[in-house]
This record gives structure tokens, C-alpha cells and sequence, in this order.
């Protein structure tokens, strides 16, 4: 891989993905639209470009050996329920452009980040051949479930139109990703990221609605990007990698730690149980991604947490 296009490189992955590949000395192309990137690489050229029109996706992909399609719709809980069906078309529309643009340009590479949400039930940790299309979607996540399983089905019959001329796909089921570059603003932001703002800001004592028992499996961006990028060297044909944490936490266990590494008691946690809590998170089984990549979780939870707030600290600026 001598040139790769970053697809969605505003975002949290997307960020982390070039700030890499530049690292490593690869000529990058990173993609913005509307949202401009809160830092800017020498040497990284930066392409505006509208993912709805297939011309413009085309002289996008052009001549890169790997595309890496992060773009994609929020659906944070204060994002969810605004336009659902309208931003799951937009964003499907323009990853079926993506990847017909690939096809048409011979791609050799597409890394797609998709997401552990697919799955929604089943009795044993989930796995990469699970039946996910059989799962019925929660309602308050339909759009969100549905748009990540049929971005992936695009990218399947992406490959398999492809599969005489060598176009390799790979698709990442992360869970909960967390890190520098993640978005702090408390109207759209993830747990993660608002609870360290909220401590890092003084928005205290924390306040969690049900009993603190549902459980996330977080993993750093760190770790899911060395993961795509040795994906992008060694994998072939089509695959899909579960990948995340060797464990999950509770909510309130990540609240407590948050506290602990800015150096406040967990006395400062507050439970409200009159109020509603989210699902818990479906066990997932990583065994595929460890086998096939190597892969191990390098960065433990409080490390990632430590990064991820010193980071919120030094760009603070942004979320004002």
C-alpha cells in the first residue's frame, strides 16, 4: 500500500487513520465535506468532495491503492431520532457511490468500518458468521442497525462483482470506539467522550440514569487502527473482523474510573434509577480478529481514558 484515500477523515476514526498513515510515511489523501479536519498534516492532500455525486467519488478514489471508508451518519442518543430514515439513505447512498467508484477506478484495497451494533440478540457470544439479517433491531436503533448491515451487504457484492480483478474488501465491527480526535460536544457526543468532559470540565457530580449496570465493551482508536492498517497489508479476498475489548465494563465502573484518572472520589457518581437505562451490550467474540491479525487490546482502559482526556484538555478550544 503506497497511496490510501481516507473517506470520512474529519471524524474520530478518520483523524486517527491519517494522523497514522502520514506517521508512516504512505502519500495520503484524506476526504473532508462541510466539516473541516481540527488539525492538518504537511504533505497529506486534502480533497473536498460531495460523496452523493458519482463523478466526484470517482476522481476521489483515482489512482490510491486502498480506500478506508469511515464516512458515515451519528446516531448518538441526541442524535437519533432527528431525519433517522433521511440521514441512513444519505449516508448509504454515498457508501454504494464509494464503492462503485472503486470498482470502476480497480481499487485494489476498501477497508470499511462498520459496527458491532449489527448484532442484536442471540444466546452465545456473536461472531462473524452469524446470521445477522435474521436479528430483529431494536426499535430505538432501527435505522442505525439497518444502515450498517446493508452498508456491508453493498460491500459484499462489491467484492463478489470484483472478485476475477482483485478488489480485496475488509469490514470492522468495532464496538464503543473512544480516543483523541473523538467529539466532545455534549449535545451529539457518545458516553465516553461526555463523561470525561463533564469531570475534565467541573460538571459536577455525575449523574447516570438507571442503576449503572449496563454494559459497554469500549476500545481505543489506537488499537482499531493498527488492526485496519495490517488488515489493509495482509488480508485478501472478502472478510469481516469483530473487534474490541477483552472485557466489558459496566457504566458505572467507566464512570468511576473517569473520576479516578482526573483525580476525583467516586463519591462524585450519582445513580438516578426513576430514569430509564439503555441496552446492555451483546457479547462478541473475538477470536477471528486475534487468530488472523494478531491482534491484542494494547491500550487498557484507564491508559485510553488518560490519553483521551489530556487530549480533551490541550484542544478544549474546539468544543467551546
Amino acid at each position: 500500500m503506497d497511496r490510501a484515500l481516507v473517506v470520512g477523515s474529519t471524524g474520530l476514526v478518520g483523524m486517527n487513520l491519517v494522523e497514522e498513515l502520514h506517521g508512516r510515511g504512505k502519500q495520503v489523501t484524506a476526504h473532508i465535506h462541510r466539516r473541516q479536519p481540527c488539525e492538518r498534516w504537511e504533505g497529506v492532500e486534502y480533497r473536498d468532495e460531495n460523496l452523493e455525486s458519482r463523478g466526484s467519488c470517482r476522481e476521489l478514489v483515482r489512482g490510491h491503492d486502498a480506500v478506508f471508508l469511515c464516512a458515515s451518519a451519528k446516531y448518538s442518543a441526541g442524535l437519533a431520532r432527528i431525519r433517522p430514515m433521511e440521514r441512513a439513505f444519505s449516508t448509504l447512498g454515498m457508501t454504494m457511490n464509494v464503492l462503485q467508484a472503486c470498482l470502476e477506478e480497480k481499487v485494489g484495497k476498501v477497508v470499511m468500518l462498520s459496527s458491532s451494533s449489527v448484532y442484536t440478540g442471540g444466546s452465545g457470544p456473536a461472531t462473524e458468521e452469524d446470521n445477522i439479517y435474521g436479528e430483529e433491531a431494536p426499535a430505538g436503533r432501527f435505522y442505525y442497525v439497518w444502515l450498517k448491515r446493508m452498508a456491508e451487504k453493498c460491500a459484499e457484492m462489491a467484492y463478489r462483482a470484483q472478485e476475477k480483478q482483485g478488489m480485496d474488501v475488509i469490514v470492522f465491527r468495532p464496538t464503543n470506539i473512544y480516543g483523541p480526535y473523538d467529539d466532545f460536544d455534549l449535545q451529539s457526543s457518545y458516553v465516553m467522550p461526555a463523561l470525561i468532559r463533564k469531570v475534565a470540565d467541573g460538571l459536577l457530580p455525575l449523574t447516570l440514569w438507571g442503576d449503572g449496570e449496563t454494559s459497554r465493551n469500549f476500545i481505543y482508536v489506537g488499537d482499531l487502527v493498527a488492526a485496519m492498517l495490517e488488515a489493509a497489508e495482509s488480508v485478501s479476498g472478502f472478510e469481516v473482523f469483530n473487534i474490541g475489548a477483552d472485557r466489558a465494563c459496566t457504566l458505572k465502573e467507566l464512570s468511576e474510573m473517569v473520576l479516578r484518572v482526573s483525580g476525583e472520589p467516586c463519591t462524585q457518581l450519582r445513580l438516578d434509577p426513576t430514569k430509564p437505562s439503555s441496552d446492555t451490550v451483546i457479547d462478541i467474540s473475538f477470536d477471528k480478529v486475534k487468530e488472523r491479525l494478531g491482534y491484542r487490546p494494547g491500550t487498557a482502559l484507564p491508559e485510553g481514558i488518560a490519553k483521551t482526556r489530556n487530549w480533551y484538555l490541550e484542544h478544549k478550544e474546539l468544543f467551546e
